[in-house]
């Protein structure tokens, strides 16, 4: 519906083509009153990362675009950022990020970029998911558009370290050949 809010009357009639012959045709119309509260609707329309490979302990740039799709200027929401093996937000999901979103009106937008480390637990396939109003606090026309998200493959950083060291000879004046092991 495309109602706004307001206070709005159904009204219905009975035997409006006069169809039956009636001892009262003055009782055949009323009406109920309609109240209709308009509700925002929060839209996760867009998210992008600068790179789709990046690597762990990467700073990557996330690049986010919500829109308000209904009639109903919305509250202050929040959007954060997960790294999720699959499309769904849950709790075992791994925040990156997260930006505050001023109330939107109908057909506004809020975006922006935003720098985000990939953590060096997440290798392989992750999804970067993108949740506007996570917490539910904003009640909406559809809860169902609320996420977005893009697919990551992220590859461990090699971590090269000594980890034995041995000189031969152990002593040696300057000028004499060592080797090292």
């Amino acid at each position: 519906s495309t109602l706004k809010t307001g206070t709005y009357y159904l009204n219905y009639r009975v035997d409006s083509s006069y169809q039956v012959k009636e001892s009262d045709e003055n009782n055949n119309v009323s009406y109920h009153e309609i109240k209709v509260v308009a509700v925002p609707d929060l839209y996760a329309y867009y998210v992008k990362s600068s790179t789709s490979k990046p690597s762990t302990g990467q700073t990557v740039t996330v690049s986010w675009y919500v829109l308000n799709n209904w009639y109903e200027t919305s509250a202050k929401s929040t959007v954060r950022f997960v790294l999720s093996k699959d499309t769904k937000y849950s709790n075992d999901d791994v925040k990156v990020g997260e930006v505050d979103v001023a109330a939107l009106a109908y057909k506004k937008a809020a975006s922006g970029n935003l720098k985000v480390v990939i953590p060096t637990t997440t290798t392989g396939t992750w999804q970067l998911l993108m949740i506007v109003d996570p917490d539910d606090k904003q009640f909406e026309r559809l809860e169902n558009n609320n996420i977005r998200y893009t697919t990551l493959t992220i590859t461990a950083v090699p971590d090269i370290a000594v980890t034995a060291l041995s000189v031969t000879p152990s002593k040696a004046k300057g000028g004499t050949q060592v080797t090292l092991t």
